[in-house]
């Protein structure tokens, strides 16, 4: 993900450099610069980088782990029976390293050393007070020179039932992978919208600055008109009502070349918002309008459908995360230890790590959940969801199917109407000629010129929005297909 952020980086920058230039703007430079230049856009881009590491918090359950304690005990017990010690001291290390694997195995290993000295006579011993006999007696019971034990042990504990092939951690990641790869889908599905407004804006821009063109041409001609029609009338060959029809029709394309600039600075505004840029809308040369002729394929899902699928694959795996919380668990195990203790540290470890002090142990572990009522509801709830997600998904399906047989539908429509603009646009402008060659003839009407030469521009200006039209419903049959990021 960090190479993408860098590839749009420098598409960007190449992009903008060709427009600082003067160089044309294609649309595949523009998109880059919309890539690299939205907010919106980079913020998804993010958001998909850190949901590729949602499973991690999961699979720590596979991580090995180590714990350590240390515990020192210093306890002075009333004497309940003769000769019972008065006074303990003990010094525990316990350190232990495990981890659980694929299968379900847990395998532990354990290392405990302790050092303890007892104490039996409260009041210590004075043996000048007692028999020489009983002095000897009593010896034996003064505070004890402190003993060693040392405990290394490995430990296999293995789940025959609810932890078997460690499913319950599976279904967990399988939750929370789903969960964050229908976050992915949508966040593609946000770019991939804002790619398919940035491909419409990049149309429009077209557009308008073709029909600014041709309305200038109209004025230009209306003025020539004008300019023909008033040395007509001021050489006796031609009418006042020849030169007012002219002047009306200046004001009438002055009128439509002024909507056509404010049409033009509105989508250069457009334009520049997608692509991170704002304040005075920015004048760029743009790559002309090409009449779309491959027809429409549905190649492959618009990432709201993934989506749909992903969060259906997450609430599945929610049920097998309940059922797994309240399965039964039956676990087998088996201890082997070694076992030395001394009156001197290091002959403790030399016994403690000699197998001629063998311990083993064995064993079944068996517990379950007894609250059934809770179990039902929760199973109830999780089943509830996931069949919620299943008819979400078979209506998405549904409504995706709805809107491509639309967009189709519109499609063939434009290509209809576009075929008929085409022959349109060509008879208009040979009508307009050949009128205006009458009327240079005196054979025609001043009024009748005008109004073939407004009936060639509006044939234009038709020709060109089908052609924009059919170029902004061929980025939408892309966006249908997925193309996003």
């Amino acid at each position: 993900m960090r190479g993408t952020r860098k590839t749009l980086w420098l598409a960007g920058l190449l992009a903008l450099s060709a427009g600082a230039r003067g160089d044309v703007l294609s649309l595949k430079d523009y998109l880059a610069q919309v890539k690299q230049g939205n907010q919106a856009i980079r913020a998804a881009l993010d958001t998909n980088a850190s949901l590729e590491l949602a499973d991690t918090q999961v699979l720590t359950a596979f991580s090995p782990q180590f714990n350590a304690v240390a515990e020192y005990m210093d306890s002075q017990v009333p004497q309940q029976v003769a000769f019972e010690s008065f006074h303990t001291y003990s010094g525990n290390l316990n350190l232990g390293l495990s981890d659980l694997l694929p299968t379900g195995t847990k395998l532990s290993l354990g290392y405990q050393s302790s050092e303890s000295m007892l104490e039996y006579l409260a009041g210590g011993l004075d043996t000048a007070s007692v028999p020489a006999g009983l002095a000897g007696l009593l010896s034996a019971f003064a505070p004890q020179n402190p003993f060693y034990t040392v405990n290394p042990s490995l430990t296999v504990t293995q789940s025959l039932w609810k932890g078997w092939l460690a499913g319950g951690v599976r279904a967990q990641q399988r939750q929370v992978m789903s969960g964050a790869r229908a976050a992915q889908a949508l966040n593609r599905f946000q770019v991939g919208r804002i790619l398919f407004q940035a491909e419409q804006a990049y149309y429009n821009l077209v557009l308008a600055q073709d029909a600014l063109g041709i309305q200038q041409e109209s004025l230009d001609r209306a003025n020539k008109i004008l300019d023909w029609a008033q040395r007509r009338a001021a050489s006796n060959l031609g009418n006042q009502v020849d030169v007012l029809a002219s002047k009306a029709a200046v004001e009438q394309a002055e009128i439509g070349l002024a909507q056509a600039q404010q049409d033009l600075s509105d989508a250069r505004r457009g334009f520049d918002s997608l692509r991170g840029l704002s304040g005075a809308a920015s004048s760029v040369e743009l790559e002309p309008l090409v009449q779309p002729s491959a027809a429409l394929r549905r190649t492959g899902d618009r990432e709201d459908l993934v989506a749909a699928r992903f969060d259906l694959d997450q609430r599945r795996a929610e049920v097998d995360v309940a059922a797994d919380q309240y399965t039964p668990d039956l676990k087998v195990f088996g201890t082997l230890s070694l076992d030395g203790g001394a009156g001197d540290y290091p002959d403790a470890q030399g016994l403690g790590w000699s197998t001629g002090n063998l311990s083993t142990a064995v064993g079944v572990n068996f517990s379950m959940n007894l609250d059934l009522p809770l179990f039902l509801r929760t199973m109830k709830g999780a089943r509830l969801a996931r069949q919620s997600g299943q008819e979400a998904l078979d209506q998405k399906r549904r409504d995706l199917d709805d809107d491509w047989a639309l967009l189709e539908e519109h499609w063939r429509n434009v290509r209809q109407r576009l075929a008929i603009a085409d022959d349109l646009e060509a008879l208009q402008k040979d009508k307009a000629d050949r009128e205006k060659r009458r009327f240079e003839n005196g054979l025609s009407t001043n009024f009748q010129v005008l109004q073939y030469e407004n009936d060639y521009t509006q044939a234009r200006l038709m020709r060109l929005k089908l052609v924009a039209e059919a170029s902004i419903l061929k980025a939408e049959a892309d966006f249908y297909n997925g193309n996003g990021i």
